[in-house]
């Protein structure tokens, strides 16, 4: 049986999303946006039909639909000052919202964000660790050629002020917004760097870039490090090209540690390129039945030369977790770790739903949780998490510089002594 493209439910920054089918069934034609605030204005509208049609499809326990009208009513009813934008997206908004925590409403503007993978945004490219009050910002990496990168911006530089501005004192999301702003704009940045050189001032301006999910290098110039930030319609191909570039290591670390999971046929893809050829890799629960996906049926858009092939699939392989580990990670360390792998860190999330993405016209869609996942041999996750083999403590965040990284030593560690 064919299974749909499924994603797996998401953790971000501890905000969960879900894993979805996108069937090419449209359901009707988008309501005026002249839309009375009445119920039966909402319920006669071609867009709250389908995604009624599409909940009793896919949703995974039955539906309360009394509840669901009950809500969309109190929405409606509510004070005339709080009502924003068109009250059939309102209503589905509010329908879904009653059923779980996990399955989520794309109106327009956030479905095209979606299906783009998480689209471009103006700012100037650089990752930067979690900050707390009082300390510089400690810059990851710069995105490559991304404006930071080429004005020379460097791996663990510290950033100290933003256009004149101390960052000491700032939160993250207040940094966030000094560093994003107008395309082609321009941006001042004053940088610390090791071995307490006289401060480096950089300029660069503002334009579109878009976010990386991989990352890949060296350690020791004999081991591979490849770290996969979440999973989106982009994260095969980046995969691919690092895998390539990889093959002279004689062991690799694939880091997971705080990824959300994403596009379940990307995660069955990148599992497929490391383990047996049509090898299960997870197994879905459904309502009314259980599945197994496999790289066969999900196809692949992830194109290795074989040589990177044959080394993917042997390589002694290290696979690195933490507590924000979630879903569809927690499933490619579980297929990993039965197929070959070492668990490295401390317990995963413990989220193993799955969601089907349901178009209900051409501007909007659904994302309701369809199944549960499991490992192919029964192992599940859900609330648990997933132990691994070695534990070792460490911080929420991934930490910045390998010094800190008692866990990425550990992971060193396991693969020499293979």
């Amino acid at each position: 049986m064919k299974v749909p493209r499924t994603f797996g439910i998401s953790l971000a920054a501890f905000a969960l999303g879900a894993v979805c089918a996108i069937p090419v069934v449209v359901y009707g034609a988008s309501p005026p946006e002249s839309a009375a605030w009445t119920f039966d204005a909402v319920s006669a509208s071609p867009r709250w039909t389908g995604f009624l049609s599409a909940a009793r499809r896919t949703y995974w326990r039955p539906l309360d639909e009394k509840l669901m009208a009950e809500r969309c009513r109190t929405l409606l009813d509510g004070p005339v000052e709080a009502r924003r934008g068109d009250p059939v997206d309102a209503c589905i908004a509010a329908s879904v919202a009653s059923l779980d925590s996990h399955s989520q409403y794309y109106p327009p503007a956030e479905l095209a964000a979606f299906t783009t993978g998480g689209g471009p945004f103006i700012a100037i490219g650089i990752e930067f660790a979690a900050k707390e009050v009082g300390s510089p910002i400690v810059v990851v990496a710069p995105i490559a050629n991304a404006p930071a990168e080429r004005a020379g911006v460097r791996p663990r530089d510290l950033i100290t002020e933003i256009d004149g501005v101390d960052v000491a004192p700032l939160s993250g999301e207040q940094v966030t917004r000094l560093l994003t702003g107008e395309k082609g704009s321009t941006i001042r940045l004053k940088l610390l760097r090791a071995g307490n050189p006289p401060p480096v001032e950089l300029s660069m301006q503002r334009e579109e870039v878009r976010p990386e999910t991989v990352h890949a290098r060296l350690i020791d110039a004999d081991l591979a490090y490849v770290r996969i930030r979440s999973f989106n319609f982009r994260t095969t191909q980046d995969v691919a090209k690092r895998l390539d570039a990889l093959t002279s290591a004689r062991g690799l670390i694939l880091d997971l540690r705080s990824n959300p999971g994403g596009v379940l046929d990307a995660i069955v893809e990148i599992a497929a390129a490391f383990g047996a050829a049509d090898a299960p890799v997870v197994a879905l629960h459904w309502r009314d039945r259980q599945t197994l996906m496999s790289g066969k049926e999900v196809g692949s858009s992830l194109r290795l030369s074989r040589g990177a092939r044959d080394w993917a699939r042997s390589v002694p392989l290290v696979v690195l977790v933490n507590a924000k580990t979630a879903s569809g990670s927690e499933a490619l360390a579980q297929f990993l770790r039965e197929q070959r792998a070492r668990v490295v860190g401390t317990k995963t999330f413990g989220l193993a739903y799955v969601k089907t993405l349901t178009r209900i016209d051409k501007d909007t869609a659904v994302a309701l949780v369809s199944a549960e996942m499991r490992s192919p041999n029964g192992i599940g996750w859900t609330a648990t998490g997933l132990t691994p083999d070695i534990e070792v403590p460490g911080s929420s965040d991934v930490p910045w510089s390998d010094e800190d990284d008692a866990q990425l030593r550990r992971a060193v560690l396991a693969l020499r002594e293979r």
